[in-house]
């Protein structure tokens, strides 16, 4: 579940190009995932993005 998106944008992201979306996992505190993100376009960054995501309760299984 997102409870944080800041998205940047740096340039206009143009339609019907090849984009390459990256995004990785920085670290994570129990269920919290801290992450960060990029587009780009021609080798340049159209937009960066920071994010904090809740993870699922996980449910146990009763025995």
């Amino acid at each position: 579940m997102t409870a944080r998106l800041e998205i940047r944008y740096q340039r206009p992201t143009p339609l019907y190009r090849p984009v390459t979306v990256r995004a990785k996992q920085l670290r994570h505190e129990g269920r919290k995932r801290f992450t960060v993100g990029e587009i780009v376009v021609d080798g340049e960054v159209s937009a960066t993005a920071e994010g904090l995501f809740i993870a699922r309760r996980t449910s146990v299984a009763a025995e």
